[in-house]
């Protein structure tokens, strides 16, 4: 696959920054503070409608601003530009890598991430921590977007710290949590969701943070959840789970357990996994999720489900069960 030639990105983040800075101008600029892990991220939006939609996820993570600067910044913005014309990026679409990455041919210090379906792109000055993230509408942001904002943004900005973005949810009480890793539509979120609705603190149901302090630990990095009303669709609302489960959000936990959740309807069952077959159910969605590390998550993921149980779970119908498959999973309750 042929990359740019150098020069090409560093030309194109110069530019995005020129026109991040008119639609500051135009529309106001909005400064956020979020802690994520062990680590600060400053993010400037262009107009408070722009921070509203997008920081809405984020909301439980914005603390006010501290004496220490912060570890990296990520400035946002709706494409705009002189005279209603937005800048071009340089590249083709034969020179986007998988997750939608672009990269120069020997300079690797600038990136650019392009979500080919949203058109929305991320550029990103690896060692100075600063990143352009530009959108085409917020009003047409789809469901995910305003679910788990950020994603890829968020990667290059934890990049090379000791919190790892992952594919998972999470849930715990004050003995610890469990991680719910699989595939996108295996249950993550009706566990998450049952879980939190009958005592347990709420996570995430998709994306968490993995750091490890003395001890591993999950961190939430959204307060939402992606609830469909038809499984066999792609059609999805976006529910505020503090509004919904008042009380209910927790910020870390230390993971005590893996649960690869599998929905099959009826009685919920747990049965215990060996750690190599809660590794096959997981690794292919994160890698797929965020492939920019070139599969070092995988290794990870394998260090975590070498260090605590792992459990399947056939995903009943009756929440209280599932509920209870979660607190069985905490206590190491199946043989």
């Amino acid at each position: 696959m042929p990359r740019l030639a150098d020069g090409a990105l560093g030309s194109a983040y110069t530019a995005a920054r020129r026109e991040f800075e008119l639609a500051a101008v135009e529309h106001g600029l909005v400064e956020h503070h979020l802690a994520l892990g062990d680590r600060g991220v400053r993010v400037r939006c262009a107009g408070d409608r722009l921070a509203d939609v997008l920081l809405a996820a984020l909301a439980h993570r914005v603390e006010p601003p501290g004496a220490a600067s912060p570890d990296a910044t990520i400035d946002i913005w709706e494409r705009c530009g002189l005279n209603g014309e937005a800048i071009r990026f340089p590249w083709m679409p034969s020179q986007i890598e998988p997750g939608g990455l672009v990269r120069e041919s020997g300079d690797p210090r600038f990136v650019a991430v392009h979500n080919t379906y949203s058109d929305a792109v991320a550029l990103v000055d690896r060692p100075r921590r600063a990143l352009l993230h530009r959108i085409v509408n917020v009003e047409a942001l789809p469901w995910w977007d305003r679910s788990s904002p950020l994603r890829a943004t968020l990667f290059w900005a934890l990049a090379g710290t000791r919190s790892r973005l992952v594919h998972a949810g999470a849930v715990g009480d004050k003995r610890g949590g469990v991680l719910l890793a699989g595939a996108p539509r295996s249950g993550k979120t009706t566990v998450a969701l049952a879980a939190a609705a009958h005592g347990f603190g709420y996570l995430g149901d998709d994306s968490v943070l993995l750091y490890d302090r003395g001890g591993l630990s999950a961190g939430s990095v959204y307060c939402t959840a992606g609830v469909r009303a038809d499984p066999t669709t792609d059609d999805a609302s976006v529910l505020d789970v503090a509004a919904a489960l008042p009380g209910s959000l927790r910020k870390s936990v230390a993971v005590r357990a893996v649960i690869v959740p599998r929905v099959a309807g009826g009685r919920t069952r747990l049965t215990r996994l060996e750690p190599s077959q809660a590794l096959l159910a997981w690794a292919p969605s994160s890698t797929l999720r965020l492939p920019f590390d070139e599969g070092e998550v995988v290794a990870t993921l394998a260090g975590v489900v070498r260090r605590v149980p792992c459990f399947g779970l056939q995903v009943g119908d009756d929440p209280r069960e599932l509920a209870a498959a979660v607190d069985d999973a905490l206590a190491s309750r199946v043989a």
